[in-house]
């Protein structure tokens, strides 16, 4: 289930470069868990699972080239 393929759908939505199922588990105690979790769905679920260091861990590297982008665009609207 944690096969991550390219979706060959033409209803999947442009960007999605996630696998073609995302599956959610809502544990007895609560605990949500993810199998095929894309990068498009991660602050959702760092949302729904705060603690989760692994989840932290992902969202500190998203953060980190949502940075580096945007440094990258400010550049090269200034033209240098």
């Amino acid at each position: 289930m944690n096969e991550a393929r390219k979706s060959s759908d033409p209803a999947k939505p442009a960007g999605m470069s996630g696998p073609d199922v995302l599956e959610i588990r809502i544990g007895p105690d609560g605990r949500v868990y993810f199998t095929g979790l894309p990068p498009e769905f991660l602050e959702i679920a760092a949302e729904l699972c705060p603690d989760d260091p692994e989840l932290a861990k992902r969202m500190e590297i998203l953060k980190k080239a949502r940075r580096l982008r945007s440094r990258e665009s400010d550049k090269e609207k200034r033209g240098g």
